[in-house]
């Protein structure tokens, strides 16, 4: 009987110390029956002080750290979260979209918009003859020209700027002029300042307006 009791008092030892070791990591688990399995898993609020990983069936938690180790902190949830709500570091829904400049003309002249000469497109809105006026040529502007309705488009650089087209650069201040038929197109880009380079047109092509 004595062998018996001191049975029980050792399996009731070992089932105290491994509650409690589960506990002292903030994890109480209830079973249904001694020796059954279970699903039933409570985390305390202990158990996610530092942070937390579940690989399988297995919960497991840090204290909390700096390293970039794949855990995240309540600290850095919540510094997530403000930082949304203000807009620093946002989701991408809430990111602005940046479009790309159109200026379209019908009038005989156009002066080609500031923003346009960043990425932008300057087209002729109408069938009828179009100038387009450029700004001076800066280094990292590129533009797009395009006839719209087919009007001739005259690309008219600013002041002695000068447009190389096809490798050869016409005179200073000389401008080019489109075949005017609808869809006509000229790539432009300025990697020296007062200097425009035709990287692509149409199979049209465009004149020197005096060459």
């Amino acid at each position: 009987m004595m062998q018996l009791f001191k049975r029980i008092l050792f399996v009731i030892a070992i089932v105290l110390i491994w509650t409690g070791a589960y506990a002292a990591e903030g994890i109480n688990v209830v079973t249904k029956e001694m020796g059954g399995n279970t699903t039933d898993v409570t985390l305390d609020a202990s158990a996610t002080t530092g942070g937390m990983s579940l690989s399988g069936q297995e919960i497991s938690n840090q204290a909390a750290t700096t390293a970039q180790n794949g855990y995240a902190t309540s600290t850095q949830i919540t510094t997530l979260g403000s930082r949304a709500a203000s807009g620093a570091n946002a989701d991408i829904t809430s990111l602005a979209v940046t479009k790309l400049t159109l200026d379209s003309g019908t009038d005989a002249t156009l002066d080609v918009a500031a923003s346009t000469h960043y990425g932008g497109i300057a087209v002729n809105g109408d069938a009828d003859a179009i100038e387009m006026d450029l700004d001076a040529a800066v280094a990292g502007m590129s533009m797009l020209i395009l006839d719209g309705a087919g009007g001739a488009i005259t690309l008219d650089p600013n002041g002695t700027d000068t447009i190389v087209y096809e490798g050869t650069a016409a005179a200073a201040g000389e401008a080019l002029i489109s075949s005017g038929a609808k869809g006509d197109t000229l790539s432009i880009v300025c990697v020296v300042a007062n200097q425009w380079l035709v990287i692509g047109h149409d199979v049209n092509g465009w004149t020197e307006a005096s060459p």
